[in-house]
């Protein structure tokens, strides 16, 4: 731990009972990660600054945004001179919500915002401005794990279960803090990496599904406005 405002007395602290809240020190990719999606934040009122300050939000774990810089409604349905953002995890509605507000801070004026959903911001007028932003489409992935060889270090089916939720990204209610992003295919080989780096994985059979009945070795294909989801009770050990 790091003192914030040390103290010029003090030698030592003890905690008389265990520290709660917080998070891990992020790892390095996580570091890297954070800093290639945020670089792009003193762009001022673009596309990639918009989506900067929405990943700086605390409970946001991926988001897109897209415009419409023509005169006519675009293919995606966006209206002339708006924009569109995307956004997975955070909070809606209520004292918490926390989605609109990044937008509408970074949006240039006179540029609409489009989305099945919205919330309200007071600006610096004290007029109350709608800011519109649309979820992402969530695509259940069903992950089935066979002939599964194990050692001694074996860190157990929950940890393995966790460890494929964490990769794919968990479903509404139990959002995890990484994941795949919005639009982005579900890859057979990729999805291999946090079962071989759960302790004590020796060999298995690993298939995917979008049904939990038909199984294949494929990768699974997510559109532009969809996000690939799972949870522990979607995926199965087959013993």
């Amino acid at each position: 731990d790091t003192v914030v405002t040390p103290l010029a007395a003090a030698i030592s602290v003890t905690n008389a009972a265990a520290t709660v809240g917080g998070r891990n020190r992020e790892t390095d990719q996580e570091f890297r990660e954070r800093y290639l999606s945020s670089v792009d934040k003193p762009g001022g009122s673009n596309t990639d600054a918009i989506r900067a300050q929405l990943l700086e939000v605390p409970g946001i774990v991926t988001a897109v945004v897209w415009e419409n810089e023509t005169d006519e409604t675009d293919s995606d349905g966006l209206p002339p001179h708006s924009i569109e953002a995307i956004v997975y995890g955070g909070v809606t509605t209520g004292p918490a919500a926390n989605i609109a507000a990044p937008i509408h801070a970074r949006k240039a004026a006179g540029i609409q915002t489009y989305g099945g959903q919205s919330a309200q911001v007071l600006d610096a007028s004290g007029k109350l401005r709608t800011i519109k932003f649309s979820r992402p489409t969530p695509v259940l992935i069903y992950v089935q794990i066979s002939d599964l060889v194990t050692s001694d270090a074996y860190a157990g089916d929950a940890a393995l279960k966790a460890a494929i939720v964490e990769y794919i990204g968990s479903a509404a209610g139990d959002i995890a803090e990484s994941g795949l992003a919005i639009g982005e295919t579900v890859y057979y080989n990729r999805l291999m990496c946090p079962v071989n780096n759960t302790p004590g994985v020796v060999d298995y059979t690993l298939k995917v599904s979008t049904d939990g009945k038909t199984w294949s070795k494929n990768n699974i294909t997510i559109d532009a406005r969809k996000k690939a989801i799972t949870g522990t009770d979607k995926v199965v050990i087959v013993t």
